[in-house]
C-alpha cells in the first residue's frame, strides 16, 4: 500500500494499492510507502484501516504500511496506529511444541503484545458504516479463550493430490 501524507495536519491519509511497477522495485516493502520519500532506513510496518469501494460497494481492508521513522511521525500526528510486532523465533518454536508450559507461556506474551498495540483508527468517517474491528476483536477474543486446536498436516503427494483434483474439478 502506498500513502499520501501531504494533509496529516488534518487527519486525511490517502491511502493505494502498489501498481505493479511500485511492487517490482520495493516501493511500501523496501522502500518507505509515502508518495513522497524514498528512505530505505528504519522501516516499520504500521496496520492501517484502507476505506475503499469497488464496484458500487464500500469495502474496508486492514493494510500493512512500511514507513520511514519521520513519515510514521506524520502517520500518528493525532493518533497511534495498530504497529506490527513480529513473533520471535523462540516464541514460534514454543508455539509449535504446544506443551501445556508452553502454551501457557505463549498465551502470556500473546495477551502482553495485544496490551501494548493500540487499535487503529479508521480513516472513513462514514456514519452509515458499521465498525468491523470491533465485531472482528469480539472473534479474536473468544478464539484466544478456547485455546490451541490442532491440525493435521498433510503430506507433500497428499497436498499434490488435492490440487490435481481440485485443478480437475
Amino acid at each position: 500500500c502506498i500513502c499520501d501524507l501531504s494533509r496529516y495536519k488534518e487527519n486525511k491519509v490517502a491511502l493505494r494499492w502498489r501498481v505493479e511497477q511500485e511492487v517490482v522495485l520495493g516501493k511500501g516493502q523496501f522502500q518507505c510507502g509515502a508518495k513522497r520519500c524514498t528512505s530505505d532506513q528504519g522501516l516499520k510496518s504500521w496496520e492501517v484501516n484502507f476505506a475503499y469501494v469497488e464496484d458500487n460497494e464500500k469495502k474496508n481492508a486492514l493494510v500493512k504500511l512500511r514507513l520511514c521513522p519521520e513519515c510514521s511521525e506524520k502517520l500518528n500526528y493525532k493518533s497511534r496506529k495498530r504497529e506490527v510486532k513480529r513473533l520471535k523465533k523462540s516464541q514460534k518454536k514454543k508455539k509449535r511444541k504446544g506443551t501445556d508450559t508452553d502454551r501457557e507461556l505463549s498465551e502470556s506474551d500473546h495477551s502482553e503484545t495485544e496490551a501494548s498495540t493500540v487499535v487503529p483508527e479508521t480513516e472513513a468517517k462514514d456514519p452509515s458504516t458499521s465498525n468491523p474491528a470491533s465485531d472482528s476483536t469480539v472473534e479474536n477474543e473468544s478464539l484466544w479463550k478456547k485455546g490451541v486446536q490442532e491440525v493435521e498436516e498433510k503430506s507433500r503427494e497428499e497436498e499434490f493430490a488435492d490440487y490435481l483434483e481440485d485443478l480437475l474439478l
